[in-house]
């Protein structure tokens, strides 16, 4: 897995490529932790370039989320790879976060809250 972030527009932007698994879940996790930390509540995460998500990657996912609305904050999933759309989709988590089909859409929605 490979996790990068940057900030757009007072959004932190954070990328995840490859495989998000029970092994590196936890890496993920203190990634946006990190952030929500440091006083940056509005992250979009942009999975385009995901290729697999385990059950516990997932639930990192739900954590991250959950972590910044009780903080809150706002996550938002950007540009969801098709794999990921088919898990969220397949376990009716699409219902759950906040979905959008870029990063500029993303940072469009979070640049709006107050």
């Amino acid at each position: 897995m490979n996790v990068t972030s940057e900030s757009v527009g007072g959004v932190t932007v954070i990328r995840i490529a490859g495989e998000l698994r029970d092994s590196n879940q936890r890496e993920f996790v203190e990634a946006v932790r990190g952030h929500l930390d440091a006083g940056r509540p509005r992250v979009a995460l942009e999975f385009s370039g995901l290729t697999y998500v385990s059950s516990a990657g997932l639930g990192a996912i739900v954590h991250v989320t959950a972590q910044a609305n009780t903080r809150g904050g706002r996550v938002v999933l950007a540009a969801p790879s098709p794999f990921l759309t088919g898990v969220l989709e397949a376990t009716r988590l699409n219902r759950y976060f906040e979905l959008f089909p870029d990063v500029n859409a993303a940072v469009a929605a979070l640049s709006q809250q107050p």
